[in-house]
């Protein structure tokens, strides 16, 4: 079954569709500055989201999928399914699904620009040591 459009992200075992942001003006006395943060909405699903059309997949940093996923709600063309999921423990996979080679350019795009964007995903290494005889 097809998932509805949008943009799922895994946590735990459970899927969630993020359905939006909420933005908060924090006002410091002591500094007399304002800054704006932002919270996301989002819905548990049922089923894993998946589309019928694979359009290409991308790695992003575990430090920034938060700011990445805020930036992309503002760039979502409403027919798409961007599904996120970790990797690994520093690193989330961004499948998109459905989506134009515009659409998934302008994706990658932003992840670039907030310096979130992986190459490649590195494959996991096991660090061998030696067994020092003293």
């Amino acid at each position: 079954m097809t998932a509805k459009p949008g943009i799922y992200i895994k946590h735990g075992d459970t899927w969630i569709l993020v359905k939006g942001k909420i933005s908060r003006t924090v006002v410091s006395r002591s500094r007399k500055k304002t800054i704006q943060t932002y919270s996301m909405i989002g819905e548990s699903v049922e089923e894993e989201p998946v589309g019928k059309n694979n359009t290409g997949t991308f790695y992003v940093s575990a430090f920034g999928v938060t700011k990445y996923i805020q930036r992309i709600l503002d760039i979502h063309d409403g027919k798409s399914i961007v599904r996120i999921e970790p990797f690994k423990t520093d690193t989330y996979k961004v499948i998109v699904y459905n989506a134009s080679n515009k659409f998934f350019n302008e994706l990658k795009e932003v992840a670039s620009e907030l310096k979130v964007l992986r190459t490649r995903a590195e494959k996991k290494t096991s660090i061998k040591t030696k067994q020092c005889s003293t």
